[in-house]
Parts: C-alpha cells; structure tokens; sequence
C-alpha cells in the first residue's frame, strides 16, 4: 500500500501499488504539451523519432514523462554521447509494450522525487545505465565504473522540464494578452520558480537596469545541486567553526535597453 502525506485542505488517502499507478499514468501521460517545450526543432525530433530514440507517436504533442525523457536525451547529447548509444539507453528504459506506461521507470523515479528522494542515471559510453540513489553517489564515483560515465540528477532533469512548461505558460499570457512588460515577465518566472528569497529590481532613468535574485541554500547541499540552473554571478559559501553552514547564490539578469 501506497500512504500519501495530506494535502493542506484534505485528507490523507491509501492507494494500492496498481491504482496509484494508474493516477500517475493518468497525471504524467495523458497530460499534453506543445514539441517547442523541448527547445528542439522539429528537425532534430523527426532525425530522433526515425532512429528510434523518441517513439512514433510523440508527433504533435509531449507528456510530462516524455519530455523528461526527451531532456535526458538532451542531455546525453550536450555530454558528446552517440545517437547508437543512447537508442540502448531507450531500450532500456522504454517499454514498447505497455501502451498506457511506456516509461514506468520514469515513473517510478517520479514517485521518489514525490517522496523527497532522488537517484542519479549514470550511462557510459556504450549506453549500459545504472540507476543510483543520491545516498550511494559518493561511492559510487569513487569506483572505476564512474570515469567513463555520464552522471544525471533525476530531479534537475525533472526541475527543467516542469520549468520549461512554467516558462511557456507565462510567455503564452505576454504573448497572448501583451499585459506584462518584458521585465514583469522576468520577476514573474523567478516569482514562479519559487527559488528566490529576495529580487531586487534596480532602475536607472526610470527604466529597470537589473534583475537581481537572491536565495540561501543549506551547507550541506551536493555540489551539483549548488551549481544546477541559473548561471549565477556569484556564489558566497558561508562557514563557522570550519564547517558551511549556508550558501549564498546570485543570479543577475542585464535587461534589454529600450
């Protein structure tokens, strides 16, 4: 049995290992999302979808879990792995014969991430994966298999997917309706992203000059973690007694001159 924590407002509620299952599928499959969420031209996921490495019907439309996947694939692409190698990867992961939760890895992983716990996808050059939770990483590198792998965070790959979507529902509003400033739109997906302690707008001549966004992490972060996102102007590690107690990370956005 599956026991989730309440939501603020309602009850708490036991699900069978199935029937969460199928209310996942429900919420992460049939959930649809425009191909221009993954950044990507429609090119490179037609070269994708004919190697094999993005299933057929992903044509028009994007679950959720399909573009954690299409993110992954990304990924694996930024860090030179070859098309051959990550069609093993989809293999792997990919489960052509369950129509209704042809990712259920994915899912599974989703779940955790639900649970507050994370796992790290470690692939190596020939396409062989290892899932690894984010308690075992530190061991993991340490061993010889960890020279020749690439290592993804789950939940970073799963945070920019989810932020990709946040980012075009907002630009869909200021498209759409005009009714934000550039400007706003930049204070609004950082309001959004729920990351920032402070912003700071700074005006010059009466025109916003700077963006600034302000958050503190706790000392113990994992390093890739501190690093993941924003490309952040600086970062302040905050020690006493020898040991980080809080780390400072500011992110500055120069915006455009009218």
């Amino acid at each position: 049995m599956i026991v989730r924590p309440p939501i603020e407002g309602k009850k708490t509620y036991t699900l069978s290992k199935k029937e969460f299952d199928k209310r996942v599928a429900a919420g992460l499959i049939y959930f649809s999302n425009p191909l221009s969420v993954t950044g990507e031209s429609y090119r490179v996921l037609n070269h994708w979808r004919t190697e094999g490495i993005i299933p057929e019907k992903v044509n028009t439309r994007l679950s959720v879990v399909e573009l954690v996947w299409i993110r992954i694939v990304q990924e694996l692409r930024r860090f030179g792995l070859s098309l051959e190698a990550i069609k093993k990867v989809h293999a792997e992961i990919h489960d052509k014969k369950n129509d209704e939760l042809p990712y259920p890895k994915i899912v599974e992983l989703i779940d955790q991430l639900w649970n507050g716990k994370n796992s790290l996808l470690a692939v190596d050059k020939e396409g062989r994966i290892k899932f690894i939770p984010e308690n075992a990483v530190t061991k993991f590198v340490g061993s010889p298999a960890y020279q020749n792998s690439i290592l993804l965070s789950f939940k970073n790959i799963v945070d920019d997917g989810l932020d990709a979507m946040d980012k075009m529902s907002i630009d869909r509003v200021y498209e759409s309706d005009g009714l934000l400033t550039e400007e706003e739109l930049l204070v609004l997906q950082l309001l959004r992203e729920k990351k920032c302690n402070k912003i700071i707008v700074t005006k010059r001549n009466g025109i916003v000059d700077l963006i600034e966004g302000e958050d503190v992490l706790k000392g113990n972060t994992p390093l890739h973690e501190i690093l993941k996102g924003q490309q952040y102007s600086k970062i302040e590690f905050i020690q006493n007694n020898n040991n980080i107690v809080c780390i400072n990370r500011t992110i500055q956005i120069k915006t455009k001159k009218k």
